[in-house]
C-alpha cells in the first residue's frame, strides 16, 4: 500500500494550481464568450475540474499550520497575501478595471485562509484567549447569513471582505485541522515514546489513516450542502450541483505521501504569487482576444 502513496506536497500544490487555473479560465470564458450550448458545456466542465482546487488548498493550509515552526510568521505571510489580494479586489471593484465586475463571481480566498489560521492560532492559546477564535467564525457567519437572508448590507459589501467559500470552506479547514490534530495526539498517547511515534508516522497505515481523517470533513460538508440544496434552497450559495464534484479531491488526498517533495524559496513563494499572476495573465489574454 505504501507504494501507492506517491503524491507529495509539491505535486499536490501543482494539481491545486492547475485545477484552479482551469476553473478561472472557465470563469473568463463565461464572461467574455457569447453563450451557446457548446460554450456552456465547456464552462461547466472547467468548473467541475476546478472544484478540486479548494479542498487541496484547504488541506495544504492545514498541513502548513500543523508543521510550521512559527505560526505567527505563517499567519503573517498569509496576511500579506490577503492584503495584496484585498487591494487588488478593491481596485477591481471600484474602478471596474476589467470591465466585468457585474458578472464576475469574485471573493477573497486568502481572507478565508487568514481567518481560519487565526482561529487555529487562538485555539492553541490558554484559557480565555481561545475565545478570540470565535471572532473570525463570527465574521464568516455574519457574511454567510447576509447572503442567504439577502440582507441590505450585502448589496454594497466589498468583494475584498467576502471570504471565498464562506462557512463551507471555513468548516472544512477547521474540520481537517481538528481531526488531524486529534489523530496526532492520540498516536502520541498510545505509543508514548518519540521514537515509536516517529517510526509509526513513516508507516503506510499511519499515512492512510491521516489522509482519511483529512478527507472526512470535505465529504461531510460537501454532502451537507448537497442535501441542504433540496431542504433549504436559499442556503445554496455555492451551487451545490457543481460544488459536489469537490469530493473528487479525495482521490489525490488519499494518495498523499506526507513528504514535502521538491522545495526551495523560489517554489515556496512562487505558489503564493501564482494566484494573482495567473488571473492577470488569463484576463490579459481574453482582453487581447475579445476587445
Amino acid at each position: 500500500m505504501k507504494k501507492l502513496l506517491k503524491i507529495d506536497n509539491f505535486i499536490l500544490k501543482i494539481i491545486a494550481c492547475i485545477t484552479m487555473a482551469i476553473d478561472h479560465i472557465g470563469v473568463f470564458i463565461d464572461i467574455y464568450v457569447p453563450n451557446s450550448p457548446t460554450i456552456n458545456t465547456l464552462v461547466t466542465a472547467f468548473k467541475i475540474i476546478g472544484r478540486l482546487a479548494f479542498p487541496l488548498y484547504a488541506f495544504l493550509i492545514v498541513e502548513g499550520a500543523l508543521h510550521t515552526k512559527s505560526m505567527p510568521k505563517y499567519i503573517l505571510r498569509i496576511g500579506i497575501m490577503t492584503l495584496a489580494i484585498s487591494t487588488f479586489l478593491l481596485v477591481f471593484e471600484y474602478t471596474n478595471l476589467f470591465g466585468v465586475v457585474g458578472n464576475a463571481p469574485v471573493s477573497n480566498i486568502f481572507l478565508l485562509f487568514l481567518l481560519s489560521l487565526t482561529t487555529i492560532y487562538c485555539l492553541k492559546q490558554k484559557k480565555w484567549l481561545k475565545l478570540l477564535g470565535l471572532l473570525p467564525f463570527g465574521f464568516i457567519l455574519f457574511v454567510y447569513l447576509g447572503k442567504i437572508l439577502k440582507a441590505p448590507y450585502m448589496a454594497d459589501f466589498p468583494l475584498a471582505f467576502i471570504p471565498d467559500y464562506g462557512l463551507y470552506g471555513y468548516l472544512i479547514i477547521m474540520g481537517m485541522y481538528l481531526l488531524l490534530s486529534y489523530y496526532k495526539v492520540t498516536v502520541k498517547k498510545m505509543l508514548q515514546t518519540d521514537d515509536m511515534v516517529s517510526a509509526y508516522e513513516q508507516t503506510a497505515e499511519y499515512k492512510i489513516k491521516y489522509n482519511i481523517f483529512a478527507i472526512l470533513p470535505l465529504l461531510i460538508m460537501t454532502l451537507a450542502i448537497t442535501v441542504l440544496k433540496y431542504v433549504y434552497p436559499q442556503m445554496n450559495t455555492l451551487n451545490a450541483s457543481i460544488q459536489s464534484y469537490a469530493m473528487l479531491a479525495a482521490v489525490p488526498l488519499f494518495f498523499y505521501s506526507g513528504k514535502l517533495g521538491f522545495n526551495n524559496k523560489v517554489v515556496k513563494y512562487g505558489f503564493y504569487g501564482f494566484y494573482p499572476m495567473h488571473i492577470i495573465l488569463i484576463w490579459a489574454i481574453f482582453t487581447l482576444i475579445y476587445l
